[in-house]
């Protein structure tokens, strides 16, 4: 397919766009950007000059400014863009794929490459300055044998791969046999013939293993003392509850045994209360069928209801004489002598409240 245009960005200073045909012929003074073209191709569809440095950071180096380069060339009649990007960030320098203005990984430039005839091209005089070494590695770079072109690049780039993630196993096992190295130059063996240090060895070990079981048999009477302690802490607990319930207990009998006192004395005395009182009424009964006394004519007769003096409570000193009287009518007393004093008695008294 024809290459129809080659782009450049800060290659050798320059930074130019160019459509080149099926025969174009670069002329001008020195400067003017004639071999800044060619190498912008030749790097855009090799990845390198031949002859020069493949490393990112010489392509960078000898062609760019330094930091940031791009060269790109367009291929086929639709002029697909096919461009290579160079950054450098701190020591290192990467460089990326673009095919039609889209970021591809180094696989699928590289296979899109092919679908695209994989234009060549090549700097005559730089070819001519090549030993014939470089010149045969040049012309195989140009026309490979003949077979899937992406597929043999691939399997090269994945070969570059392996080689180096083993050139780095093998450095860093070098690095480590030669620690060895020196530390078993540095390592200071026992003295004595091999059964010695046997014996030595040996003795370590029965030494560690009966270190072990005496840490083993520590531990485990550790274990029965702690064991013997919380059970002696539960039974202290547990007889201190006791004593302490038992207390309680003989609290509770002792404050029951004074209630049940104190009930039995208060019942004594209302009942010894009750029946003083209830003397006092029989003789009051008996005083007034027998006549009585002689009242003051403003001192009214008392009696006491014995329930009410008991409560506390004062009575109506009536209610006593009805009482007798109703007592005396259920007997049929109706004309005794008892009765015409209770009568009398009562009426006196209803004659001074009516006063």
């Amino acid at each position: 397919m024809p290459i129809t245009q080659i782009s450049g960005q800060n290659i050798k200073g320059l930074t130019f766009t160019q459509d080149i045909d099926r025969l174009t012929l670069f002329i001008g003074p020195n400067g003017a950007g004639k071999s800044a073209r060619s190498q912008a191709l030749i790097l855009a569809l090799l990845g390198y000059i031949p002859g020069s440095g493949k490393q990112n950071a010489d392509i960078l180096d000898n062609y760019g400014d330094g930091k940031e380069m791009a060269v790109g060339a367009k291929i086929g009649d639709g002029g697909i863009l096919f461009q290579r990007k160079y950054a450098r960030s701190g020591e290192t320098v990467s460089q990326g794929y673009g095919v039609g203005g889209k970021k591809k990984t180094k696989e699928l430039f590289s296979q899109a490459m092919g679908e695209a005839g994989r234009p060549v091209a090549i700097d005559i005089g730089a070819f001519m300055a090549l030993s014939d070494q470089k010149k045969i590695d040049a012309v195989f770079d140009l026309y490979p044998p003949e077979a899937d072109i992406s597929k043999i690049v691939f399997d090269i780039e994945t070969t570059k791969s392996r080689i180096n993630a083993l050139t780095a196993t093998a450095k860093s096992m070098e690095e480590a046999a030669a620690r060895l190295t020196t530390a078993r130059a540095a390592m200071e063996l026992p003295t004595g013939t091999a059964a010695e240090v046997h014996f030595q060895i040996k003795d370590a070990e029965d030494k560690l293993t009966q270190a072990r079981q005496d840490l083993k048999d520590a531990e485990t009477e550790e274990l029965r003392q702690k064991t013997i302690a919380e059970e002696k802490e539960k039974s202290d607990k547990a007889i201190a509850a006791a004593e302490e319930k038992g207390k309680e207990d003989a609290r509770r009998e002792l404050l029951k045994e004074q209630a049940e006192k104190i009930k039995a004395d208060d019942v004594k005395a209302a009942v010894k209360t009750t029946g003083k009182v209830l003397n006092e009424m029989a003789d009051t009964v008996v005083s007034l069928m027998a006549g009585g006394p002689a009242q003051k004519p403003d001192e009214p007769i008392t009696f006491i209801n014995p329930i009410a003096k008991l409560m506390g409570y004062p009575v109506d000193p009536t209610e006593g004489i009805r009482a007798i009287l109703d007592a005396l009518n259920g007997a049929g007393c109706s004309a005794c002598a008892a009765r015409l004093v209770a009568v009398r008695e009562l009426r006196k008294y209803q004659g001074r409240e009516a006063a």
